[in-house]
Order: C-alpha cells, then structure tokens, then sequence
C-alpha cells in the first residue's frame, strides 16, 4: 500500500466536503479535488451530479443509469445528485486508490479501468460481490466491532475496508488480521508469509468469526451492517466515518438490493499473536537464495499459543 489509512480517510472526507461545495456554486466545474487531474473536473446542476473527463481517444464504459455524451475528446456523464452520490464517492476514491498504488500506469488508462469495473459492478449477473468477499467484509466488521468496544471508538479510522494494507487494522499500539470461517474448519486461510509478523513494540491479534451461507435463516450483507451500526449507535459510538468506510468499500443504499446471499454470523474469537508461535516464526523466515514464497499458508488455530483468547457472540447465538 502506497498510501496511509489517514490519507485515504482525508481523501474521502475531502470529496464529501466538495461535494457539499459544489452545490453553493452551481454551474461551475473544478477540478475533483482528490484526484488534482486537469482533465476530470465536476459541477452540480439541477439536481444533478455532472463528470467531464477529457483527452480520452474512446468513450468509457458507464452504468445504464448515467447520462453520458462523447464529442471529440470529451466524456460527460451526468446522474440524480441525491440517489448517486454514494457511488459517485465510490468510483472517485477507487480511481484515488489506484492512481496511488499503480503509479507507473497512465492515469488515462485507469480512468478508463475504473469506468468499466464500475459498470461491470452494476451489470454483472449475480451480486456485486462474491459469497467469499461477503464473509470477509462480515468478518471484519465483527473484528472492527470488537476493537471499537475494547479500544475505543477512535480505531474506526485505522480499519482498511479496501483490503491493500498488510492487516485489516493498523492502529498506532497494535494490529488486527480479520478472518472468517465455516464452523467446522479448524483452520484459516493466512494470504502472505507475513502477514501475521508480529510488528515491533506492537500487539497482534487474529479475529476469526463463524459465517456460514444460510438462505433460510441468514441476514443479507446489507441487514448484517445494518445490525452492526444499530448496535454500536445503541452503545453511543459515532459511526459516521464507519458508514463511509462501508460506502467506500462498494455496499451503498444505492446498490444494496443486489445482495442476496444469506449468513448467519456466529462466534468471533480473538487470538493474541505470539512471537513464540509458529505462524509469527514462519513469518520471520528467510527462504533460501533462490526460492521465492509466492502464496499464503493454512493456520491450524488449535496450535496458536496464547491463554488470553477472547470469545465473543455478536448476533444472537444460532445452531453453528
């Protein structure tokens, strides 16, 4: 990651701010102020939110429900300021996260990437996104919960929604892997070598949260987060930032009814990393000249050495 948790934070608070701007002066374009690209400005005008992006040699692709016009090299899409806001914010800060991390593309390029991923996220057959990534989203979401119940409510902003940072939440006095799993795997699935490398002066925790696909008596994605924000609200947490965090990472209001997979969320437990144990070990190892670790690894948790493991039951308990 190229970028800091408090940068993307201050680029989505930025364009939120701008977009509030735009409509005490409108008519006018400027530029979009994360992104400071010349050729991508926007204005507000009748009620309607208007993108113009030039220098571009095709036109890009667009979801149905923008209102697009190409002349020359000249792309302007136009959409309803109070229904799409929210995916506004999103393709905006998914350009911001990649003009970060892939500063050797063209910027032209990824403007052109990001157009066809966001209209292939409202065209796709199925749901935006996979079973898989839904129970990842739903297990960060329980660890961020625990953090913010035990740490404080202060942590929200160091919680990655977008997935490019080495641990789900990075904070100043330790970090959080989040996990899921089905309740009958003893194992979970570690991405890199290192990803459980215990930081320096720093502690690590593995949150593993039960989630199961169940069509009969699951929640949706979007009924889970609104669980989850109605319970934090209820404890007086502030989850302004939180909801944005949930926007940025694709499940907006506007786009809400295409999930439709079901989950019940069971227990969540909370594993203390260890230096001693063997995934921080293995974390620490230098493989051989001439060999290169390319995948991640399974993590039998039975083996993690801690006593201070924490268990947690969110929603209330089901049959596992």
């Amino acid at each position: 990651m190229t970028y800091t948790l408090a940068e993307l934070d201050d680029a989505i608070e930025v364009f939120k701010q701008q977009l509030e701007n735009i409509r005490d002066d409108e008519g006018t374009s400027v530029v979009i102020a994360p992104l400071l690209l010349d050729n991508f400005k926007i204005h507000y005008q009748d009620g309607a939110l208007i993108l113009e992006v030039s220098g571009l040699e095709s036109e890009p692709d667009s979801p149905e429900w923008m209102t697009t016009e190409f002349e020359g090299d000249l792309f302007t899409f136009q959409c309803d300021a109070n229904r799409y806001q929210i995916e506004i914010l999103y393709l905006i800060i998914h350009i911001w996260r990649e003009t970060k991390t892939r500063t050797d593309t063209d910027v032209t390029d990824i403007l052109l990437e990001a157009f066809r991923f966001f209209k292939n996220r409202w065209t796709v057959e199925g749901e935006p996104k996979t079973d898989e990534q839904q129970r990842g989203f739903i297990g960060e979401l329980i660890a961020l919960m625990w953090v913010i119940q035990n740490k404080g409510e202060e942590h929200i902003r160091y919680w990655d929604a977008s997935g490019h940072a080495a641990n789900d939440i990075e904070a100043p006095e330790f970090h959080v892997e989040a996990k899921a799993k089905t309740p009958t795997a003893q194992k979970v699935q570690i991405s890199f070598q290192e990803q459980l490398q215990v930081p320096d002066n720093k502690e690590l925790y593995l949150a593993v949260t039960n989630v199961r696909l169940n069509h009969d008596s699951g929640l949706t994605l979007p009924e889970i987060r609104d669980n989850v924000l109605a319970g934090l609200e209820d404890s007086g947490v502030s989850t302004v930032s939180l909801k944005t965090k949930i926007e940025s990472w694709g499940l907006s209001s506007a786009i809400e009814d295409k999930f439709t997979s079901k989950f019940v969320v069971g227990k969540s437990t909370i594993f203390p990393i260890l230096a001693e144990d063997g995934c921080a070990e293995y974390a620490n190892w230098a493989a051989p000249s001439g060999v290169e670790i390319v995948t991640g690894f399974d993590l039998i948790l039975s083996e993690l050495k801690s006593t201070d493991v924490v268990e947690q039951q969110v929603f209330p308990k089901r049959e596992d």
